[in-house]
């Protein structure tokens, strides 16, 4: 009877231990899954950053593309523009010499003709035909009717 007892003691005893075994491996195994769920939510999160992070950096991306042809349609576009009102700058200030050296000369000599002046370094002289000294005497003749 001694051997039973110690035999059902050392079963019990052996079911205690198997308890404790098995009690410690579920509260291992539920740490485990726990430790588990905590990473599969951490690396969840870290994806849904990783993914908000890609898709500004799409966008920011093809934002800036667009800017870069829209700023390049521009440039030659002003370019463009630029060489126009160089050519046209040129053909006017072509004109303005031309204009400025024939004209002034033509225009001064006209003007000092008409008004009977001479520059500095000049001696005016006048000569005046029979038909503009007969005009000048009509004119004066009838100046003098008129009064």
């Amino acid at each position: 009877m001694i051997k039973k007892k110690r035999f059902n003691n050392n079963i019990k005893i052996k079911q205690k231990t198997q308890n404790a075994k098995d009690s410690l491996l579920g509260k291992l195994k539920k740490k485990k899954e726990n430790q588990q769920y905590k990473i599969g939510v951490y690396y969840s999160f870290l994806t849904f950053v990783l993914l908000v992070f890609l898709i500004q950096i799409f966008v920011s991306t093809i934002c800036n593309i667009t800017k870069t042809i829209s700023y390049k349609s521009k440039i030659t576009t002003i370019t463009k523009t630029l060489d126009e009102v160089k050519n046209q700058n040129r053909l006017l200030n072509e004109e303005y010499r031309n204009l400025s050296s024939n004209q002034d000369i033509e225009y001064e000599a006209m003007v000092r003709n008409q008004l009977k002046l001479s520059a500095p370094d000049e001696v005016l002289v006048i000569i005046n035909s029979k038909q503009e000294q007969e005009k000048e005497q009509e004119v004066k003749n009838k100046k003098t009717e008129k009064k």
